[in-house]
């Protein structure tokens, strides 16, 4: 009868006895657990812990695998960049086109033409910006493509250095190039910058004050009055022009009317001394009986304040003086000549960015025939509406110390006080 081998072998009788109960071979049982692993993801956490996968199994479906999670490159010197970029533009320069350039302190760009610089004031004419006024220690950088007149202060003439070409001014330095030469000269020095073209008109700058009160019904009254000031300037000399005329009437009969018209001509002879060539004065005012009075001398004045935000001249000079009256008593002189002493102030600051405070005063002494002591006072309050509008509250002071008895014995008023409300047009 045969036996298998589990008759044969005693030691092995508990083995053959447990695999004839399952009914299953051992190699079977094994591989059945390992598909089980695979199915279930624990062939991939025994990837992950290191463990080899087992081999494809024919037949058995292929699993995909995760994909990889998303890792971020790292960046480094992020701000280290950004100063750099920074830099770069601060530092960048425009090329050369057919304008000038001014660059701030604060990085900013303008791009328009240069109009004059005096006081340490650039006045800048920009595209988009119009005219603005900005400070020279506002200024980091300026370059210019048209070629200007500019005055630097020299301690071996006192008139100083005077030299024209296009501009570039970069940190302490001011380049200034042309056709003949290529200079070097130290910002600190620079005085002031005048237009280089060949044109009048460019050396001057104007503006007009109108003021005009009419009434009509149980009175019918007029009113008119006018200011013009204009100044051309050049980085050697300084004209400046000034006329205040004045007009009423009630009832169709003249209640006022009268005009007074200066001039001046100044040369610089430094940074704040200058010689007051040439200054003349015409008046009229038939209400204080003085037809035509003319006077025209010479002086020097000195600058007191020169700040970004307030400018103080004093002058003082001599001349001769003629004055016409428009009549007097029997035995009186119709026709007065003198000579004077005289003395002025001009004064302006800005109280704020709007509103700015503007005076004058001027006086002089001559003879008591032609009025002794004379003076004439003028005080503006000037508000900014637009860049060339204004709106100007001014009141005026004019004083005769020994008015002229009139024909018919009438004495004038030795003041005359006048206000005047008005629109103020940059021309």
């Amino acid at each position: 009868m045969p036996t298998d081998s589990c008759t044969q072998h005693t030691t092995l009788s508990h083995a053959c006895y447990s695999n004839h109960r399952e009914g299953l071979p051992v190699s079977r049982l094994l591989l059945l657990i390992l598909i089980f692993f695979v199915i279930t993801g624990g062939g991939q956490s025994a990837q992950a812990a290191g463990v080899p996968a087992p081999p494809e199994i024919p037949g058995t479906p292929e699993l995909k695998k995760p994909a990889p999670r998303y890792e971020p490159p790292v960046e480094q010197n992020i701000v280290h960049t950004a100063e750099e970029h920074k830099k770069s533009w601060i530092d960048s320069k425009p090329d050369e086109v057919h304008a000038d350039w001014v660059q701030l302190v604060s990085g900013e760009w303008l791009r328009g033409s240069v109009i004059s610089l005096h006081r340490k004031v650039l006045e800048f004419d920009s595209d988009k910006l119009d005219e603005q006024e900005i400070k020279l220690g506002d200024i980091t950088y300026l370059k210019t493509a048209h070629a200007y007149n500019l005055r630097f202060e020299d301690k071996n003439s006192p008139l100083g250095i005077h030299t024209t070409g296009r501009i570039e001014m970069d940190g302490k330095d001011i380049h200034v190039f042309n056709d003949y030469e290529n200079e070097h000269y130290l910002r600190k020095n620079l005085i002031s910058i005048a237009s280089g073209d060949k044109t009048e008109i460019s050396h001057w700058k104007s503006k007009a004050t109108l003021s005009l009160n009419i009434k009509r019904g149980n009175t019918n009254q007029n009113d008119f009055a006018a200011q013009i000031n204009a100044v051309r300037r050049t980085t050697l000399s300084r004209i400046t022009v000034k006329y205040l005329g004045n007009f009423s009437s009630t009832e169709s009969i003249e209640t006022a009317n009268n005009h007074r018209a200066n001039i001046n001509y100044d040369i610089f002879l430094n940074q704040r001394l200058f010689w007051n060539a040439i200054f003349a004065e015409y008046f009229r005012d038939p209400f204080q009986n003085i037809d035509t009075r003319i006077l025209a001398g010479s002086g020097i004045g000195y600058n007191l304040i020169d700040t970004d935000k307030t400018e103080w001249d004093i002058r003082g000079g001599a001349g001769i003086k003629q004055t016409r009256f428009s009549t007097v008593e029997v035995g009186s002189k119709k026709l007065e000549n003198t000579v004077f002493v005289a003395a002025g102030s001009d004064y302006s600051t800005e109280l704020n960015s709007k509103v700015d405070l503007i005076g004058s005063y001027s006086f002089n002494l001559s003879s008591k025939a032609s009025g002794g002591y004379t003076h004439h006072a003028l005080g503006t309050i000037e508000t900014e509406l637009t860049k060339r509008l204004n709106f100007d509250v001014t009141f005026v002071w004019d004083r005769i110390q020994y008015p002229t008895t009139k024909s018919d014995g009438t004495l004038p008023y030795k003041n005359d006080f006048k206000l005047l409300v008005g629109l103020n047009f940059k021309i």
